[in-house]
């Protein structure tokens, strides 16, 4: 009797795997390229706009743009994959100061499109997929646009203008050293040194090895941020990791922030997060925050000096032995609101200023 349900197993696995395999030989694949060149002068921009595929961005030390793209479609049903082959086409307009070229789906809202999945999920339940690469060759100083949703973005060095709306993709870069102005929704961000610019990040994992001047807008994200200069942050539910940071500035809201140097100036209104600054040392020049329900943590050099203050409510505050000297003044009765302020280190007429402004949370200083 075992030896009947084993063979019975058995011969259910072997079906299973003849149907699966029956099944992916029966997509029927159609596949095509595309090739245009333009002649371009410095003044021209370059836009592409795409949809399922990915985009590579090739170095040219050409007066011209080319493009090569390969379009797939595939389905097991022939007819159905050649109908949505031949309504995938790539459209180039161009002038002497543009070059546009966007990927076409004709008749768009016919039903030969309700069941194509995107170049992520590939035809792994049957259905219909298509994918839309493309590799453009470019001078690095055009201006560029490249809007991409469903695949990738790879670019190597760029020294003009470059501006990236990206979503369900990874957008990855060497050197950007013209004005940047990067957008990436559900993916991932990997870019060797970045100038200047803005960054709109939402649920995405960054990693920037350096930057000069940065707007930050993020949302959901982690990002690694070893060295920057100016950094400007509007942060929601992020996790912000900065090895070293001259100058930082913004809000930010249920967020997560660890700094390990701040060089010189920090002014940040905080909420519903946490913030540690791991070395403060006399390069720093001052820190201003506000906060509610916010966690602060310092760790200062032993040889740092500072003019400390700090006005708080409801707050835990874990100290070392130097803040026993210094003066707490009771500010409202009711709301339990104190001033206290004092002198870390040496006094000096060129001290750095720690000010904070805070209610519902933990202060902890430390000496390192």
């Amino acid at each position: 009797m075992k030896q009947n349900m084993t063979c019975n197993k058995l011969l259910i696995l072997a079906c299973t795997f003849c149907i699966a395999f029956i099944s992916q030989a029966q997509q029927v694949e159609f596949h095509k390229r595309i090739y245009k060149s333009f002649k371009i002068t410095p003044e021209t921009s370059v836009q592409i706009i795409n949809k399922y595929g990915n985009i590579h961005i090739v170095k040219s030390t050409l007066d011209s743009v080319s493009f090569s793209v390969e379009i797939k479609a595939t389905d097991k049903d022939t007819i159905k994959a050649k109908k949505i082959f031949n309504n995938i086409d790539v459209q180039f307009d161009a002038s002497l100061y543009y070059v546009i070229a966007k990927t076409n789906f004709n008749d768009y809202k016919s039903s030969v499109w309700s069941n194509i999945s995107d170049i992520a999920n590939t035809a792994i339940n049957g259905a219909a997929s298509i994918e839309i690469n493309w590799t453009v060759t470019v001078p690095e100083n055009i201006e560029l646009k490249i809007e991409n949703k469903f695949g990738n973005i790879y670019t190597t060095d760029h020294n003009s203008s470059i501006n990236i709306d990206l979503s369900n993709g990874d957008f990855q870069a060497h050197n950007l050293s013209g004005k940047s102005n990067i957008k990436v929704e559900f993916g991932n961000v990997n870019i060797k040194n970045i100038s200047t610019g803005k960054l709109e990040l939402s649920y995405v994992k960054a990693e920037i090895i350096s930057a000069g001047n940065i707007d930050l807008y993020s949302r959901a994200t982690t990002l690694n941020l070893p060295v920057v200069n100016n950094l400007e942050i509007n942060s929601r539910h992020d996790k912000l990791y900065i090895d070293s940071v001259t100058v930082l500035k913004g809000e930010a809201s249920f967020s997560l922030i660890k700094i390990n140097k701040a060089l010189k100036s920090t002014m940040l209104n905080l909420k519903y997060g946490s913030i540690y600054f791991n070395m403060i040392n006399n390069s720093t020049t001052n820190i201003f925050i506000t906060s509610a329900n916010t966690d602060l943590f310092f760790n200062y050099d032993k040889t740092y000096s500072c003019i400390f203050e700090s006005t708080y409510r409801k707050a835990i505050l874990v100290l070392p032995s130097v803040f026993d000297s210094f003066t707490k003044i009771l500010l409202d009765e009711k709301l339990q609101q104190y001033k206290m302020n004092g002198v870390i280190g040496e006094p000096k007429t060129d001290a750095s200023e720690i000010k904070l402004n805070f209610s519902s949370g933990i202060l902890s200083c430390a000496v390192r």
